[in-house]
């Protein structure tokens, strides 16, 4: 296990998740985990790179052309992800959905809720697999967080946009 996989990683949107900052050298977080498990480039014209993943902690990293961090995803497991001190993964996602909601308004539009709980303003997208939502058929929100995603590219809101979802319009 890597030193610190389970030291809490405060999600700070649109900076980082603990020590890991959008914007810093894909070296540095090598620097800080070890080389990762799996290296794997993107498909050619797209915004990122290549996308390194890590077991221990359970951590996926994308890298733009510049070398430079521009994804971040945290995954339940060997890693604690807080969001204003609760553990995203420790909770039923209806109570992360109201404490990140004081935030910013959840897209509550996209095609993949109640699995993928995506927030634009912030740029943070929390995510469920499918089975894992049935199981609670009558509050699929009660169905625990698995994967947390900080975007730095502009990838949620340009999906948003397609759909008409982003820019928000004046209340």
């Amino acid at each position: 296990m890597s030193a610190g996989a389970l030291t809490p990683r405060e999600i700070r949107p649109h900076d980082g998740v603990g020590e890991i900052r959008l914007g810093m050298l894909a070296s540095e977080c090598v620097g800080l985990f070890g080389q990762p498990r799996l290296e794997r480039p993107s498909r050619p014209g797209k915004r990122i790179e290549r996308t390194l993943l890590w077991s221990e902690p359970s951590l996926l990293v994308e890298v733009d052309r510049a070398e430079r961090i521009c994804g971040v995803e945290a995954r339940t497991g060997a890693m604690v992800v807080l969001y204003r001190g609760v553990d995203v993964f420790g909770r039923p996602a209806h109570e992360i959905l109201d404490l990140v909601s004081a935030d910013d308004s959840p897209d509550l539009g996209d095609p993949e809720f109640p699995c993928s709980i995506v927030f634009l303003g912030l740029e943070l997208a929390f995510w469920r697999p499918l089975m894992k939502v049935r199981q609670f058929p009558t509050a699929p929100l009660l169905a625990p967080i698995e994967s947390v995603y900080l975007d730095g590219t502009g990838r949620l809101r340009e999906v948003a946009a397609k759909r008409g979802a982003w820019p928000r319009k004046p209340a």
